[in-house]
C-alpha cells in the first residue's frame, strides 16, 4: 500500500482492514479521511496539521453495498454518490435529500462513514438515517461492536468511538419506510448547509401510530430524536388535529441557538412547520411542494 513519509508528516492509504488496523496501531493519533471534504477545509482555512493521515478510500472491505432480505449495509468509504441508487430506492425523499447535498464534486467524494463520523449538529443525514433506524458497525483493535446510530452522537464534537475505533459500515431496514419524510429547510436549494432539517418515520397499527421517530438536525449540539413530540404521538390518530398538542411537546424537546444561519425563534417556528406538514401529509391532506418535482440526476462512478 502507499505510504509517505515527509517532514509535515505522514500519508498512507491502506488497501484492506489489515492494513489499515497495523496503521492505526502504528499511529494511534492519526486523522482517518475518505473524501476529506471536510477535513481538507479544516487544512486549508483553519491552517491545521497532522501527523499523520490515513485515507480509507481504498480500503476494499469499507467499499461495498450490500443488500439482504432485512438490511441495506454501505461501507463506511463508500460515497454518497455510489451510495445515492441504493438509498433512494429504500426512501424516496432521502434520494431528494442526497440531491440536495453539496455539488456533484462533493457527492463524488465525501462518504457516508465520513459524513456520521464528523458528529455535525447540522447533518442533513443523520437525521434521516436515525429516522429510519439505522445502526452503525465500529471496528477496533478489541474486534466489532454495533450500536444504533442515535447513540453514536454523544455531544458537540463527541462520539463514541473507543481509542483506535473507526467506522466501518451503516446499515439500515429494508422495510417499514412507507410513512417516512424528511425536509432540509436552508437559504439555498444547492450547495448550502442546513438550517434545520426533520425527518419524520411512524408505523402505524389499526390507523394509530404504534412507533414514532422524529428527528431534527440544527436544533440542538446533535441530530437527536423529538422523544416529548414521539410520545404525544404514539397511541393517536395521526393529522393536523394533533398538531397542537405534538408541536407543543416538540418545543419542549429543543432549545436552538442563534447564528448565522437562523435564528433560534426561526428554527423553532421551521420545525413546527415541518411537523404540521408532516401531520397533514400523513392524514392525507394537500400539502405545498417544497421541491422542484424535477431534479438532475446524482452522478456516479463509473
Amino acid at each position: 500500500y502507499l505510504c509517505a513519509h515527509g517532514a509535515a508528516g505522514t500519508f498512507a492509504a491502506p488497501t484492506n482492514t489489515r492494513e489499515l488496523r497495523q496503521l492505526i496501531e502504528l499511529h494511534p493519533q492519526a486523522r482517518l479521511v475518505a473524501g476529506a471534504t471536510d477535513v481538507g477545509l479544516w487544512i486549508s482555512k483553519r491552517h491545521q496539521r497532522f501527523a499523520a493521515v490515513i485515507h480509507l478510500g481504498s480500503v476494499s472491505e469499507l467499499q461495498r453495498i450490500e443488500h439482504s432480505e432485512d438490511t441495506l449495509e454501505i461501507g463506511a468509504a463508500v460515497t454518497l454518490a455510489d451510495a445515492f441508487a441504493a438509498l433512494a430506492a429504500l426512501a424516496p425523499d432521502l434520494g431528494v435529500l442526497l440531491r440536495r447535498f453539496g455539488s456533484p464534486q462533493v457527492r463524488g467524494q465525501a462518504s457516508i462513514g465520513g459524513n456520521i463520523a464528523n458528529g455535525s449538529p447540522i447533518s442533513d443525514l443523520a437525521p434521516a438515517l436515525i429516522a429510519l433506524g439505522a445502526r452503525l458497525r465500529l471496528a477496533g483493535p478489541d474486534g466489532e461492536r454495533e450500536i444504533a446510530l442515535e447513540d453514536f452522537f454523544i455531544d458537540y464534537g463527541h462520539q463514541d468511538l473507543l481509542p483506535g475505533e473507526y467506522v466501518a459500515a451503516l446499515s439500515i431496514p429494508a422495510d417499514g419506510h412507507q410513512h417516512f419524510r424528511c425536509w432540509k429547510i436552508s437559504k439555498r436549494f444547492d450547495q448550502d448547509i442546513s438550517a434545520v432539517c426533520g425527518a419524520f418515520n411512524v408505523q402505524l397499527a389499526h390507523g394509530k401510530v404504534h412507533e414514532a421517530r422524529i428527528v431534527f438536525g440544527g436544533m440542538a449540539a446533535i441530530s437527536r430524536r423529538a422523544t416529548r413530540c414521539e410520545a404525544v404521538l404514539k397511541g393517536a390518530t395521526p393529522g393536523p388535529a394533533l398538531l397542537p398538542r405534538a408541536a407543543d411537546a416538540l418545543a419542549e424537546d429543543y432549545a436552538p441557538i442563534s447564528d448565522l444561519r437562523a435564528s433560534a425563534a426561526y428554527r423553532r417556528q421551521a420545525a413546527r412547520g415541518l411537523l404540521e406538514r408532516y401531520l397533514s401529509a400523513m392524514a392525507g391532506q394537500p400539502v405545498p411542494v417544497l421541491y422542484p418535482a424535477a431534479t438532475p440526476p446524482v452522478n456516479t462512478h463509473a
